[in-house]
């Protein structure tokens, strides 16, 4: 059933117009979409964007590549709707028509020093901010730089095995954060590089591109909205094998397999099974990364790897790609990489005679090895 929303368009920078227009859809996503398109503005998601969706179910968007912000409020069912295009005042401006521009300083918010265990040999030092809403993300990262050099300068006397990891947010947070982090830099002494990634513009509507068909898309939406939402929950789970549990469950629910595995890497090359849903038995066992259509997947180790006839695949392995007696018939390998290194592996199986999958279902496939790729990345460090 179709619910009123109001889509409210910004400019990051202070000053610019605002424009708001009325939509009918089903979903959160689909009205993003319709709303933009209503604006003369192209359907799908901005390439970069992040998005958050709050209790309420208003939903914020940011999409620094347009420099633009979106706000999609709700509507109630009598409330005035207005479907044509609004026009309303510019950004806010103080008592004395001064534009109001947010702080562009880094706020600390915690620091962790940590010497070397039995467990982890390295010197790790931890600098966690926050930073006002609104402040481009190029001043951002120059001044959180700017802040990862102060840090090394600060222990470049100190012994070999230092890891620096600068850590921005978009908000100030007592024990966990609301949210992904706008920015994170990591620096380690024995690579002598600076690591950039930015979790938050990698979650939710990240990064993902979708073609609009009105008619056709809506369970698709609804699939894609879950997903974006459930993602930046596994962000709140503290335990890596939590995560890795609760990121197989979500793939299983939301890409219709019938043999879902999620694996972690360890010590000695191999992916050992942390969860599994529809087939036990693999809890425990190990999956050599030389062989069997894993090998195969690993050659584009940053994105989903599909396999139609599966078991008919020169490259197949039974020992290596869930059994022979499961005889999958499409197969999904979503290598959990990030910044370079795996972290780990879900693996999605449809035996035959089951369903093959299809281009919506990479789709969300993708979003979720990225979302989980970033969790391990930051829960494995």
């Amino acid at each position: 059933m179709a619910k009123r929303w109001r889509l409210e368009v910004s400019s990051i920078d202070p000053g610019g117009p605002r424009r708001t227009v009325d939509v009918e859809a089903p979903n959160w996503m689909s009205a993003v979409r319709a709303g933009r398109g209503s604006l003369g503005e192209p359907t799908e998601i901005p390439r970069g964007a992040s998005c958050q969706v709050n209790p309420d179910g208003r939903v914020s968007v940011i999409a620094p590549s347009e420099r633009r912000n979106y706000l999609l409020i709700p509507l109630a069912p009598d409330a005035p709707f207005h479907p044509q295009p609004q026009v309303l005042a510019p950004a806010v401006t103080s008592a004395s028509g001064t534009l109001l521009t947010p702080s562009d300083e880094l706020i600390p918010l915690r620091s962790k020093d940590t010497e070397p265990t039995e467990d982890s040999p390295i010197y790790y030092h931890e600098r966690v901010y926050h930073i006002a809403p609104g402040v481009p993300l190029e001043v951002m990262e120059k001044k959180a730089r700017a802040a990862l050099e102060e840090l090394k300068k600060q222990f470049a006397n100190g012994p070999r095995g230092q890891f620096h990891n600068l850590v921005v947010y978009d908000h100030a947070f007592t024990d966990k954060p609301e949210r992904p982090a706008l920015l994170v830099l990591q620096w380690k002494d024995w690579r002598d590089e600076v690591i950039t990634s930015w979790p938050l513009a990698d979650s939710a509507a990240h990064g993902i591109q979708v073609s609009f068909d009105p008619m056709g898309d809506a369970d698709h939406d609804e699939r894609l909205s879950e997903a974006y939402e459930a993602c930046e929950d596994l962000f709140f789970i503290q335990d890596a094998r939590a995560g890795l549990e609760y990121a197989t469950h979500l793939l299983d629910e939301l890409v219709p397999s019938e043999l879902v595995i999620g694996a972690l890497f360890v010590r000695g090359g191999k992916l050992v099974v942390e969860a599994a849903v529809g087939s036990p038995e693999l809890l425990g066992s190990a999956l050599p990364l030389n062989q069997g259509l894993l090998a195969v997947a690993l050659r584009t180790p940053e994105q989903v790897s599909r396999f139609d006839e599966a078991s008919q695949n020169p490259y197949f392995i039974p020992e290596a790609d869930g059994g022979s007696e499961h005889r999958p018939v499409g197969m999904l390998y979503l290598p959990l990489v990030a910044n370079g290194t795996i972290f780990g592996l879900l693996r999605a199986t449809n035996r035959d005679p089951g369903p093959r999958y299809g281009d919506r279902d990479i789709e969300i496939a993708e979003l979720i090895r990225k979302q989980t790729a970033l969790f391990l990345a930051e829960r494995c460090s």
